[in-house]
């Protein structure tokens, strides 16, 4: 029986040593992938802001192909699908975007850009819509916010519903400066707010936006 004790305590101590080496082997094995992760993600990064999109879409396959288990998935799935988008190729990036688009705000609005370029104005009007809705439950670039509303309202004109267009460019205009996208939005407004607003309330608009003019005119001389 003591035997029989001492080879069950040998037998146990073996498994607790090996559970250990095991634990520590795990322990170095995922600091490895955490840092070669993180590298990757820097590097697809760089290479994406850099405008190198084709390496960018290729570095970002290897990512996703890579670390099947990162929270960085669908952020990667987010840059290569606006990559496609800055190379032209926007079937590719609707299909790309349209996973992460769910929950990304980003990956909605770029699914939205392809869908509009592909005159697929009821779609891009919902992707926008998609993206806002995001970025009012989290902090987002105002920048971006101010350009989902922008294209949200050009999607809205192209389907039609040009009162809802119009709505959405007042917002925009008396909240937002507007440098980018300044005058088709302008031209937009506009041309849409003589079906549903008579002169009066037209010059009214007129001189309530006439400061963005300015700024954007300001902003180009320095």
């Amino acid at each position: 029986k003591q035997g029989t004790s001492i080879r069950y305590y040998i037998s146990s101590k073996r498994m607790e040593q090996a559970s250990l080496l095991l634990l520590a082997v795990l322990s170095v094995l995922t600091a490895g992938t955490g840092e070669s992760e993180f590298r990757a993600w820097n590097d697809l990064s760089y290479t994406f802001h850099s405008g190198f999109y084709p390496a960018a879409i290729s570095q970002a396959d290897d990512f996703i192909d890579t670390y099947t288990r990162s929270s960085l998935i669908p952020d990667a799935q987010v840059l290569k699908g606006e990559s496609l988008y800055m190379l032209g190729r926007y079937s590719e990036a609707v299909t790309c975007l349209e996973k992460p688009a769910v929950r990304n705000l980003e990956g909605a609005y770029w699914l939205g850009r392809s869908l509009f370029a592909q005159q697929q104005y009821r779609e891009a009007a919902e992707a926008f819509y998609t993206s806002a809705t995001l970025a009012g439950k989290h902090p987002a670039d105002l920048n971006l916010y101010r350009n989902t509303l922008v294209y949200a309202a050009f999607s809205l004109s192209s389907i039609g519903d040009r009162e809802q267009a119009v709505s959405l460019l007042q917002y925009v205009f008396r909240f937002y400066k507007m440098q980018e996208d300044l005058v088709p939005s302008a031209a937009l407004l506009f041309s849409a707010i003589g079906d549903v607003a008579g002169p009066l309330v037209i010059m009214g608009i007129f001189f309530s936006i006439s400061h963005c003019f300015y700024i954007a005119s300001f902003s180009r001389h320095f």
